[in-house]
Parts: C-alpha cells; structure tokens; sequence
C-alpha cells in the first residue's frame, strides 16, 4: 500500500508540474504551487495524518451510483477508487 501511495504522490507531483508549464493563468499557478508545496510537506510527515492537508489536496469526491468514487485534485488529477467490485 504504502508503495502505490508513492506513486500516486509521484503522478500528483508531475501533473502539477506539467500543469504549470502549461497555464497562462497565474492564479491557478499560484494555486498548483501551494498545492506542491502541500505534497511536499505530506512526503516529509508520510506516518502523520492531516486533515488540513488532505482537504487542500482534494478540490471533490463525485460518487457514482455503481458505487464508484471519482476523487478530484487540485490541478485535474483525478483517481478513481470503488466502493465495491465492479460488475
């Protein structure tokens, strides 16, 4: 478990990256570096839970009726977890 949640860290980090490389928009560049700035501190206290930090991290829970939660990062990055097994 802990290595998947190292690597969905390292595809926030490179989304934000190459969401910031590719705005003109410099609140939302402000905004995606607050963000990174969040992961970064989630990577050096990775065996301390915050909620302040998972609530900056998460812009929205969308949850699907075949019970399929859709989460949504700041910058887009979206991960897809289910409730229960698909059908």
């Amino acid at each position: 478990m802990a290595q998947g949640l190292a690597v969905e860290e390292n595809a926030l980090q490179e989304a934000i990256v190459r969401a910031l490389s590719q705005s003109d928009d410099d609140s939302l560049k402000e905004r995606l570096r607050t963000i990174q700035s969040t992961v970064n501190q989630c990577e050096e206290n990775k065996n301390t839970y915050d909620d302040s930090i998972v609530r900056q991290m998460i812009e929205c829970i969308k949850v699907h009726h075949d019970g399929k939660l859709e989460i949504i990062f700041g910058g887009g990055y979206t991960m897809e977890e289910y409730l229960i097994t698909p059908k």
